[in-house]
Protein backbone atom coordinates (compact mmCIF):
# COMPACT_ATOMS: atom_id res chain seq x y z
CA UNK A 1 0.00 0.00 0.00
CA UNK A 2 2.82 2.28 0.44
CA UNK A 3 4.55 2.07 -3.09
CA UNK A 4 2.67 3.49 -6.19
CA UNK A 5 2.33 0.96 -9.01
CA UNK A 6 1.09 1.65 -12.41
CA UNK A 7 0.08 -0.48 -14.89
CA UNK A 8 0.40 0.60 -19.05
CA UNK A 9 -0.16 -1.00 -22.23
CA UNK A 10 1.99 0.20 -25.42
CA UNK A 11 1.76 -0.72 -28.75
CA UNK A 12 4.07 0.10 -31.74
CA UNK A 13 1.92 -0.97 -34.57
CA UNK A 14 -1.28 -1.82 -34.14
CA UNK A 15 -3.36 -1.87 -31.30
CA UNK A 16 -3.74 -3.13 -27.53
CA UNK A 17 -7.16 -3.85 -25.66
CA UNK A 18 -5.77 -4.20 -21.92
CA UNK A 19 -8.76 -5.06 -18.89
CA UNK A 20 -6.95 -5.79 -16.02
CA UNK A 21 -9.18 -6.66 -12.89
CA UNK A 22 -8.17 -5.06 -9.38
CA UNK A 23 -9.58 -6.20 -6.21
CA UNK A 24 -9.98 -3.43 -3.40
CA UNK A 25 -8.41 -0.78 -6.14
CA UNK A 26 -5.17 -2.10 -5.67
CA UNK A 27 -4.64 -5.78 -5.87
CA UNK A 28 -4.37 -7.15 -9.35
CA UNK A 29 -6.55 -10.49 -9.58
CA UNK A 30 -6.68 -10.41 -13.41
CA UNK A 31 -5.40 -9.52 -16.62
CA UNK A 32 -7.33 -9.85 -20.10
CA UNK A 33 -4.96 -8.58 -22.94
CA UNK A 34 -5.72 -9.10 -26.90
CA UNK A 35 -3.27 -7.55 -29.29
CA UNK A 36 -4.64 -6.80 -33.15
CA UNK A 37 -0.96 -6.12 -35.34
CA UNK A 38 -2.52 -4.83 -38.35
CA UNK A 39 -0.52 -6.92 -40.17
CA UNK A 40 -2.68 -7.47 -43.11
CA UNK A 41 -3.05 -3.46 -43.59
CA UNK A 42 0.84 -2.61 -42.96
CA UNK A 43 1.65 -5.33 -45.53
CA UNK A 44 -0.87 -3.53 -48.13
CA UNK A 45 0.43 0.11 -47.06
CA UNK A 46 3.80 -1.19 -48.13
CA UNK A 47 2.88 -2.90 -51.13
CA UNK A 48 1.25 0.53 -52.00
CA UNK A 49 4.31 2.20 -51.46
CA UNK A 50 6.90 0.07 -53.62
CA UNK A 51 5.65 1.65 -57.40
CA UNK A 52 6.61 4.94 -55.64
CA UNK A 53 9.41 4.46 -54.67
CA UNK A 54 10.71 2.64 -57.52
CA UNK A 55 9.61 5.83 -59.37
CA UNK A 56 11.08 7.94 -57.34
CA UNK A 57 14.39 6.55 -56.98
CA UNK A 58 15.09 5.56 -60.63
CA UNK A 59 16.53 2.30 -59.06
CA UNK A 60 14.44 -0.59 -61.02
CA UNK A 61 12.00 -1.39 -63.09
CA UNK A 62 9.23 -2.49 -61.83
CA UNK A 63 9.54 -6.13 -62.69
CA UNK A 64 13.13 -6.45 -61.32
CA UNK A 65 11.71 -6.55 -57.90
CA UNK A 66 12.15 -10.39 -56.13
CA UNK A 67 10.54 -11.51 -53.54
CA UNK A 68 12.24 -11.70 -50.47
CA UNK A 69 13.20 -9.09 -47.61
CA UNK A 70 14.31 -5.27 -48.24
CA UNK A 71 15.10 -2.54 -45.94
CA UNK A 72 12.73 0.33 -45.15
CA UNK A 73 14.18 3.61 -45.13
CA UNK A 74 12.79 6.27 -42.58
CA UNK A 75 13.49 10.31 -42.22
CA UNK A 76 14.14 10.85 -38.38
CA UNK A 77 14.42 14.05 -36.80
CA UNK A 78 16.66 13.72 -33.30
CA UNK A 79 15.24 16.58 -32.15
CA UNK A 80 11.60 14.84 -32.18
CA UNK A 81 12.92 10.87 -30.64
CA UNK A 82 9.50 9.54 -31.76
CA UNK A 83 9.64 10.95 -35.35
CA UNK A 84 9.91 8.70 -38.09
CA UNK A 85 8.34 9.01 -41.56
CA UNK A 86 8.74 5.85 -44.29
CA UNK A 87 10.63 7.47 -47.29
CA UNK A 88 11.42 4.74 -49.36
CA UNK A 89 12.69 1.10 -49.77
CA UNK A 90 16.34 0.44 -50.37
CA UNK A 91 16.48 -1.70 -53.33
CA UNK A 92 19.64 -4.18 -52.40
CA UNK A 93 17.65 -7.31 -50.72
CA UNK A 94 18.78 -8.46 -47.23
CA UNK A 95 17.94 -11.44 -48.91
CA UNK A 96 15.69 -12.98 -51.73
CA UNK A 97 14.08 -16.09 -51.52
CA UNK A 98 14.42 -18.91 -53.70
CA UNK A 99 17.95 -18.44 -54.52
Amino acid sequence: MSQENIIQAKSWIGSVTFNPTLENGWNLTGLNATADSKTAELLTSVAGFIPKSLLSTGGAEPGQIKPGMYRLLFETDPKKPNYGQLIGIDLKPVFTIGQ
